[in-house]
């Protein structure tokens, strides 16, 4: 990592694993409502390695992730289907590997999904036709077979 914000620090509450801004100006690592719950993971260009990790759903009031510009591998866990206030989704630029689940009709809240320039294979799922408020959608610069489902 090139800043960890003091992720997984004992010592240190989730709300506080922040700090500075990146390169559109956005805060830096977890951003936290007045409950103290985690509504967003800004951690884009960081040089974070490894998977995305299961635990990731558990995140249940997270309205935008972006982890962009890592090198992020593996597949994308189920649970990050669970995430249902989920608004905006910025996993490009890694190299996430296996599919797109169908799954990813859950996510009735998205309105833009970046999953450009990874490794990910397979067909489009159908049910990416389920999100009704998706107004942005970047699958470029993988290995994705078949049309865009209507």
């Amino acid at each position: 990592w090139l800043d960890d914000f003091g992720f997984l620090e004992p010592e240190t509450e989730e709300c506080a694993w922040n700090g500075g801004t990146n390169m559109v100006n956005q805060p830096n690592g977890a951003l936290c409502d007045v409950h103290g719950e985690v509504y967003a993971l800004y951690l884009p260009e960081n040089n974070l390695t490894g998977t995305l990790p299961r635990e990731i759903g558990l995140l249940a009031s997270m309205q935008s992730l972006w982890v962009a510009w890592n090198a992020i591998g593996g597949p994308i866990p189920d649970t990050a289907y669970d995430l249902d206030r989920l608004f905006l989704m910025w996993i490009n630029g890694n190299e996430l590997t296996g599919t797109i689940s169908e799954d990813v009709g859950k996510l009735s809240n998205l309105g833009g999904l970046w999953f450009t320039d990874n490794l990910l294979t397979g067909p489009l799922p159908s049910r990416i036709s389920d999100l009704s408020n998706l107004v942005a959608f970047s699958v470029n610069d993988n290995v994705l077979t078949g049309p865009l489902p209507s």
